[in-house]
């Protein structure tokens, strides 16, 4: 058996896969929409869009995921606070569903996995209640290829050890759950969080070789605030910072070494 680990706040755990499960990750964005922005008060009913449609023909075989980006407060809600939704040809309900409490600003990365059957689909978010919100300018939204269903790479047994890189212009350790890296299959594993760096657009550590990427990709993640940032990791391995808060920055991401 192979193992994964992930966590959600506490201690990482297991996650078991057979032997015959394979992998692969992150060939990189080839569909880009975009989510409302500064929509001061605006009222929004059930099921109200607040991005634009992604029309989107993923290839029979290859696997892609949706991703959202969302900055937002919900100034007066129902019960429950507000709730947002992937949404695929119109049909409400499927997928990712997130929740915004009422008077707080919250910044939420959302994403669902799917596999192209070759047909042209409609893809977008929306509300799932009615609410009165306001959309910050850092929201985003759009569809990875994240490779092939077959022939990825097998993954081992054991899981390899996470490494810690070597930080640079003034990128430090957050604290809590360090900066780490790791290699498992062709899937390179980001973890941890950092601070402090002396400017953006600046490398804050770089992977050794085999660990780069075929091409520079982009990463949204969360910063302190809570505030949306994203980070580049070009084809030499440079990890860099472009935007968000220096007082704390994830660096939670994935993605394949595989052309």
């Amino acid at each position: 058996m192979g193992v994964l680990y992930a966590r959600v706040g506490g201690a990482w755990q297991p996650v078991n896969f057979s032997a015959s499960d394979r992998w692969n990750n992150a060939w990189g964005v080839v569909a880009v929409g975009a989510m409302l922005e500064a929509q001061s008060g605006t009222a929004f009913a059930a099921g109200a869009n607040i991005s634009t449609v992604i029309t989107f023909a993923g290839v029979a075989g290859r696997r892609y995921r949706v991703r959202a980006a969302v900055r937002a407060i919900a100034l007066t809600t129902g019960t429950g606070g507000m709730w947002i939704r992937f949404v695929i040809d119109n049909t409400a309900g499927l997928w990712d569903m997130h929740q915004y409490s009422s008077g707080q600003w919250q910044s939420i990365v959302m994403e669902a996995p799917f596999v192209g059957d070759g047909v042209a689909h409609t893809y977008q978010v929306q509300t799932a209640q009615a609410a009165t919100m306001h959309f910050g300018p850092t929201s985003f939204f759009y569809i990875e290829d994240v490779g092939p269903v077959a022939g990825a790479v097998a993954i081992p047994n054991p899981t390899p050890a996470w490494i810690a890189p070597t930080l640079q212009n003034g990128w430090v350790s957050y604290g809590l759950q360090a900066p780490q890296y790791r290699m498992v299959g062709d899937i390179v594993y980001l973890r941890g969080a950092i601070k402090n760096g002396s400017a953006w657009g600046t490398i804050a550590f770089t992977l050794p070789a085999g660990y780069w990427p075929p091409a520079t990709l982009y990463a949204s993640t969360l910063s302190a605030g809570p505030s949306l940032g994203y980070f580049t990791v070009n084809t030499l391995g440079q990890v860099s910072p472009q935007g968000g808060s220096t007082a704390q920055f994830e660096l939670a991401y994935n993605f394949s070494v595989t052309p």
